[in-house]
């Protein structure tokens, strides 16, 4: 990892605060329209260059068992056309998007995770988990250490 500031003291020297969302308890699968997904909203188009394996499994795909609705033109949005070897399919909206598996929503009557460890990214210490409240003071606390330091 690319750290724009190097450590000056041990890492001992350093408490880490952090508040998370993992993915496992915060947050549900959803669908496009949930998202309110551009793709779903605005329709989208997609082009495959059918003269390599990956472009011919991608056509057959959208042709065969995409289960969306489209069509193929033979141009572009500006009138060019295509050249030899792509295929162009226009979806129209109110569909799943081909990303449809990554949506997700935040499940907001579970609050986020409110923690605190020993040290900074150069040791793995266990975190505490503490209150939001109690997250803050310790903060806080911190924050007043650091400026008699700094005096």
């Amino acid at each position: 990892m690319n750290r724009l500031i190097t450590p000056q003291g041990k890492p001992s020297d350093y408490k880490t605060f952090a508040i998370t969302q993992p993915a496992a308890t915060h947050w549900l699968p959803a669908t496009c329209e949930q998202v309110e997904c551009e793709q779903w909203k605005h329709g989208w188009w997609s082009e495959f260059d059918t003269r390599t394996p990956q472009g011919q499994f991608q056509e057959t795909y959208v042709r065969h068992s995409s289960g969306r609705a489209f069509r193929q033109v033979l141009e572009r949005p500006n009138g060019e056309p295509l050249p030899a070897g792509i295929v162009r399919f226009e979806f129209a909206p109110g569909q799943q998007c081909f990303g449809a598996s990554e949506h997700k929503i935040r499940l907001e009557d579970v609050p986020a995770v409110f923690s605190t460890r020993t040290g900074d990214y150069r040791v793995n210490t266990n975190p505490e988990v503490c209150s939001a409240d109690g997250w803050v003071n310790q903060f806080l606390e911190n924050d007043e250490r650091l400026k008699k330091l700094r005096e």
